[in-house]
Formats: C-alpha cells, sequence, structure tokens
C-alpha cells in the first residue's frame, strides 16, 4: 500500500504504444514495495483508451505539482535528444519542445521544486550538438541525483566528463515476467483466442511488422517469407500491432494480405496485457520491436529483431543480454534465424540483478536526496535563462510577466499572447520564432485532419511560393495537393465511413479494389502498397519494358501493359503536364479502367485557371522545339522533367471527347490561399 507522495515518471505514456506504456507500471510495480505510488506525465496528457495503462497528466501541469510529488523519474525509452517529435498524436504546436521538456523541462521542475531527479535508464539515440546541446545536456546531468541511461551506446555519447557518475542499467522491462507472470497472463490469452474465434491449444509464433520496415520491401514477399516458416514449422502466424502510434495495425493488414490459410491477426489489442500474453504464449517471436523481443526473453521464448533500420538500442539490449545473433538485417534473416536459433532463450540472471540493484539506487536517491545540488541546480537555471534570452530575446524572457497587462514597453501582441514554453530555450540548435511573428502566420495556417495518415495538427502555410506544395502534414509531411487527392479518393470510395486513407486501407474497404499509379514514390505508394491489387510503373528516358528503377518497372502511360477494364482507379500526381501528346496518354487510361472507374489525379493550374491550355513545346522531325521558355519540374527520381503542357479549364472537353466525365475539384474553397488548389476526377463513361 503507497502510504508516502507519489513518484512523478516523465514519459511519452501518451501515446498507444506497447513499450513506452510499460514503463509507468513497472515504476509502479518496483516503487510500490517501498510505499510510493506513481503519476505518469506526458506532453499531451491523452488517455490512451486502454483500460490497463495510467493516465497521464498533461506535463503542463508539472510547475505547479512537482513539490506534491516526492521525486520526478524520468523515462525509460528513447528520449534524451532534442529532435522533433513526429507522433501522429501530437500536434505540430508541441513537437519541437515534446522531447526536450520530458527531461531537460523536468529537470528544471525538480530543481526549482527542490525534489530528487532520477533517470530511469533512458536512452540517448544520437550525438548532441558541441555548440549548444552538449553543454546543457551536461547541466542537466549535474543537477539530478542519480541518472542511468538504458546502454553503453547513450552513455557515449555524453560528454566524458558528465559520464563519469552515469550508471549503464539494461531496459527495465527486462523483468517483466515480475510484474505480471506468465501463469497471470493465461486468462488473457484465453480471452484474445475466443475474440479471434481461434480453437484452444493452436500453437503459434509471433510476427510483428512495422511500416518503416516495409519501405521498398515487397510486402508480398513478406508474407510468403510468414507463409513458408508456418508450413515448416507448423505453426499458425499471429500476426501483432504494438505500437499503434506507429501505424502497427495498417502494416499488419498489409501482410495479412499476403499470407494464406490460417493466421491470427491481433491488429486491434485491447489493452497492454494481451499483447504481452500474445507473445508470451506463442514458440518464438519474429519482429521490429525492441520491447516485443524483450517481452519474448522475459517469458523464456525465442526471438530476433527485424532490425530496418538498424537502431543503437537494439544493438545496446542485445549487448546486455550476449545475443548479437537474435539482430537481422532484414525479413529473410531473420526467418533464417528462427528456423536455425538453438539453446535456452530467457533473460540472464545478471540483467536481472542489475534491475534490482538500479531499483534499489532508485528508491535511496527518493529517500535521501542529494544536499549537494544547490550550485549544480543554479548553474542549469542560468545556462538555461541565457539560451533562452539569446534564441527568444527579450519576448521569451520577460514576456510571461506582461500577460494579461493592457500596457507596458513590450508589443501588445506579445501581452496578449499565451507566454513561450520554458522549453523554448531546450532547442539550442535553431531559434525560436518571436510570439509576434507566430500571431501574424496564425491566419494562413491551418487547424485540422490528414487525409492520408489520419494526424491532427496545425498544417502550416510556410515559405513556399506553390500553395499547392504547402501546408505539409505534420506527421506525415504530405502537401496540400495529396491530402486532396485523398480527399477526392475518400469520397468516391469511403462513402463517408472513413476519414484518411490509412483508415480506408485498414478498413478493407480497398482489397478488392484494382488500383494503378505511375510512381517511384510518395504518399499513395506507402499507403497502397500492401494491397493485393495494387500496380505502380515509373517512366524515365531511355527505359525499356522489362526493366526496373528501384524495385519499380518502367512503364509508358502511352502504352499499359494491362488488359482493358482492369482498374477502378487510377492516380497520377503532377505527371501529365510532362507528358507529349496528352490526349493520347489519357486515352491510354481511360482504355484500362473499367466503366466507372475514376482517374484522379492533379496537374499545375494557375489562379483564376485559364480558360485554354497551352502548349510550351511541340515535336519537329522527332525534336524537341520550344515554344515558351523552358520549364522543368523536379521529377521522382530527382531529374529534371520538362513541362509540355500548361493546361486550362478545357481539359474538361478535351477528356469527354476522349468518354471521361470530368470534375474539377476544390476541396478547400472556405480556406483562404488552399483554395487555389485543384483535383481532376474524370470517369470513365
Amino acid at each position: 500500500m503507497a502510504d508516502k507522495p507519489a513518484v512523478a515518471i516523465i514519459g511519452t505514456f501518451d501515446v498507444r504504444n506497447y513499450g513506452d506504456l510499460l514503463f509507468p507500471l513497472m515504476a509502479a510495480h518496483r516503487l510500490g514495495a517501498h510505499g510510493h505510488a506513481v503519476q505518469p506525465y506526458s506532453p499531451t496528457g491523452t488517455d490512451t483508451g486502454w483500460a490497463d495503462t495510467m493516465r497521464p497528466t498533461g506535463i503542463e501541469a508539472l510547475p505547479g505539482s512537482a513539490r506534491r510529488h516526492a521525486a520526478l523519474l524520468i523515462g525509460g525509452g528513447n528520449i534524451i535528444h532534442f529532435e522533433s517529435a513526429r507522433l501522429r498524436d501530437y500536434p505540430r504546436a508541441i513537437e519541437d519542445w515534446a522531447y526536450p521538456s520530458l527531461w531537460a523541462g523536468a529537470t528544471l521542475m525538480g530543481a526549482i521544486a527542490r525534489r530528487p531527479v532520477i533517470w530511469n535508464a533512458p536512452g540517448a539515440p544520437k550525438p548532441f550538438d558541441p555548440t549548444g546541446e552538449a553543454e546543457l545536456v551536461s547541466r542537466v546531468i549535474a543537477a539530478a541525483d542519480y541518472v542511468s541511461v538504458r546502454d553503453e551506446p547513450s552513455r557515449a555519447e555524453l560528454d566524458p566528463g558528465a559520464a563519469a557518475g552515469v550508471a549503464v542499467v539494461p531496459d527495465t522491462i527486462a523483468d517483466l515476467a515480475s510484474l505480471w507472470p506468465r501463469a497471470s497472463l493465461a486468462r488473457d490469452f484465453a480471452t484474445l483466442l475466443a475474440r479471434k474465434a481461434m480453437p484452444g491449444g493452436t500453437r503459434f509464433f509471433a510476427v510483428h511488422p512495422k511500416l518503416r520496415a516495409l519501405t521498398g520491401e515487397d510486402v508480398a514477399r513478406v508474407g510468403a517469407l510468414v507463409a513458408a516458416h508456418a508450413e515448416r514449422t507448423g505453426l499458425v502466424p499471429l500476426l501483432i500491432a504494438i505500437g499503434e502510434c506507429h501505424e502497427d495495425h495498417v502494416a499488419v493488414r498489409q501482410v495479412a494480405n499476403h499470407v494464406p490459410g490460417s493466421r491470427m491477426v491481433v491488429d486491434d489489442a485491447v489493452g497492454l496485457r494481451e499483447i504481452a500474453a500474445a507473445i508470451a504464449f506463442s514458440e518464438h517471436y519474429i519482429g521490429c520491436s525492441l520491447h516485443g523481443y524483450i517481452t519474448a526473453l522475459a517469458y523464456e521464448r525465442p526471438g530476433c529483431i527485424v532490425a530496418v533500420p538498424r537502431l543503437v538500442k537494439q544493438h545496446g539490449f542485445l549487448a546486455h543480454v550476449g545475443r548479437p545473433d537474435d539482430l537481422c538485417g532484414g525479413w529473410a534473416a531473420a526467418f533464417e534465424r528462427a528456423a536455425s536459433a538453438t539453446g535456452p532463450a530467457g533473460v540472464p540472471t545478471t540483467v536481472l540483478d542489475a534491475i534490482d540493484d538500479h531499483w534499489a539506487k532508485v528508491a535511496g536517491a527518493i529517500a535521501t536526496p542529494n544536499p549537494s545540488l544547490a550550485k549544480p541546480r543554479a548553474r542549469l537555471m542560468a545556462t538555461l535563462l541565457n539560451q533562452g534570452t539569446a534564441r527568444g530575446g527579450w519576448d521569451w524572457t520577460i514576456g510571461a510577466m506582461l500577460v494579461g497587462r493592457q500596457a507596458g514597453g513590450i508589443n501588445r501582441q506579445v501581452a496578449s499572447a499565451p507566454p513561450a514554453p520554458a522549453s523554448a530555450a531546450l532547442s539550442p540548435g535553431s531559434a525560436q520564432p518571436s510570439t509576434t511573428a507566430a500571431v501574424r502566420n496564425l491566419g494562413d495556417d491551418i487547424l485540422g485532419l490528414c487525409t492520408i495518415c489520419g494526424a491532427k495538427g496545425v498544417f502550416l502555410r510556410g515559405d513556399n511560393p506553390s500553395v499547392r506544395e504547402s501546408y505539409p502534414c505534420p506527421s506525415c509531411r504530405a502537401t496540400l495537393r495529396y491530402r486532396e487527392q485523398a480527399s477526392a479518393i475518400l469520397d468516391e470510395f469511403a462513402r463517408g465511413h472513413e476519414t484518411s486513407i490509412a483508415r480506408l486501407v485498414a478498413s478493407g474497404r480497398l482489397d478488392g479494389a484494382h488500383i494503378y499509379e505511375p510512381a517511384l514514390h510518395g504518399p499513395f505508394v506507402g499507403a497502397f502498397s500492401g494491397l493485393p491489387h495494387y500496380h505502380r510503373s515509373y517512366y524515365w528516358e531511355g527505359g525499356k519494358p522489362g526493366e526496373e528503377l528501384k524495385g519499380v518497372p518502367f512503364g509508358d502511360l502511352k502504352v499499359l501493359p494491362y488488359p482493358d477494364r482492369t482498374f477502378d482507379l487510377v492516380i497520377t500526381s503532377d505527371v501529365f503536364e510532362h507528358v507529349i501528346d496528352p490526349d493520347e496518354a489519357f486515352a491510354e487510361i481511360r482504355r484500362v479502367l473499367k466503366v466507372g472507374g475514376v482517374h484522379i489525379f492533379s496537374i499545375p493550374t494557375r489562379w483564376p485557371i485559364d480558360a485554354v491550355s497551352v502548349d510550351r513545346v511541340r515535336i519537329v522531325d522527332d525534336a524537341i522545339e520550344h515554344l515558351l521558355p523552358p520549364r522543368y519540374h523536379r521529377a521522382g527520381d530527382g531529374s529534371p522533367s520538362l513541362v509540355i503542357t500548361d493546361f486550362g479549364s478545357d481539359i474538361v472537353d478535351r477528356l469527354a471527347a476522349i468518354g471521361f466525365h470530368t470534375q474539377i475539384q476544390r476541396h478547400s474553397l472556405s480556406i483562404d490561399t488552399a483554395y487555389r488548389n485543384a483535383t481532376f476526377l474524370s470517369r470513365r463513361m
């Protein structure tokens, strides 16, 4: 029973990511023995909706509540860095300060509140900028009572002077079996089997795919590897999503589409215990999640990590457990490892002893705060004040004093705006925009939802003179023209049921749709690559049928290698302005579309759109003759691509003559500047 002040634990506990959400539970388990409850704090304070997670408080409340806590516990997770937070659940407004607030900001609050500050073995995944970041990190470490990091590579990123007293502790989730013994998860696993209508006694192997590990990979090939492993072992694949915040559920469904026969798809886990049970009761684990692998070892299940990309934290943990061969550079290597691995699996006693020692030191630091931290903490506050003033100016330093005042020497727009967060000083690598500039630009920005990935946030107009290439999604970075093409696709295929392409794909509504896109890369390639009937090609000068570029076959829009009436949807994005004799290519697209099928495309147009299309070149004796000064766009492979035609509204009549009914759609008519972008939808009649 907790009978002492609660310990604040700070991390990314406001997103559905299995490993991160275990840290507060493990801390509560370990510190409960010392009479302390645990209260999580996170950047947004959003509840994950899973019943077996701890609801966090928004970190903006920490300055007012730090004194009520016995200590501030930082981490774990890979959070010791200054990079922007590219999580779909985090709005653009907090991206720059979300991660620094978790450790530098929390340490500042501990210093002000005179409470112990403790690092719970977080990771430092990359080097710090020596011109400002390294100094601040050293000040933060010096102001803490006990500092530990998850592995030697993390400690190596720290200044040698600061790193001298830093402990290296294995990821504390390696002790998961003490929190949830395997037997205690049996009911969770039985409930999962019943929920998925799988018979009891079925033997599984767990597979965790991640979208980034499928980039550039033939998803059908991954599915074939899963199916072959199932046939070889006699086990049933259990495809599991571990990090919904990273769209793992989308990756699971993409791979599952290519796995024939019996399989269990856990793309909708009801909580952390169900995920842990799925891995604990599988025969072995193959996947991209470090914490999925750690869970497997905790329950004595062999496993291997699909290291695409290779991350420092993967090497670091495998060094702790002495299993470097479990790190695999791709899916094929992972399945080879799973087929050949021998010997017992489990977490070594030395690792569990190190974790026990860590929690003893944490409890000791809470019970007996370091009395000699006054000067290091004063230096930290001075460093933050100096860096904040240097980068944010007097608006940052004095602005908070003037909030609510009706007059004063500082610009009144600043006085009426919310104060800049203290973490404005925590990003030494870049200057912060002034509050005045933020107020001035606010009218051009858009608060909304990305129709491709589903992220919510602020879409910034930015400085790009092209409106259609502006307003990038704060998560997937897709610009306005792509998102409005996505809106047209949703209007056509989602029928009011979904609000993003990611959710449309995940719903299965496109599983039977035949889609063609001439593209080397782009947001639709990433979204549709796992669909069973998605085809693409790419045209490059000098290419020939049968050749490939980066795994994509050569294709000429005027001679498509598909039967008549094959596709429900053709997507082209800024392609037709580069096509000589575009009507010929439009006619070929009509040929391969089913009756009623649609070609959804973008082309650059003026605002207002010109009435008549203009040819910029003509062909004379098989040579290009320029009628207007040459203009080039960058092609998908990075090469310059000549603009052939400036299209006007007469394209509607040109396409009607070919056999299309065409609409010029503007999905942002109510938004200033964004209304200029047009999307074209041509339906085969």
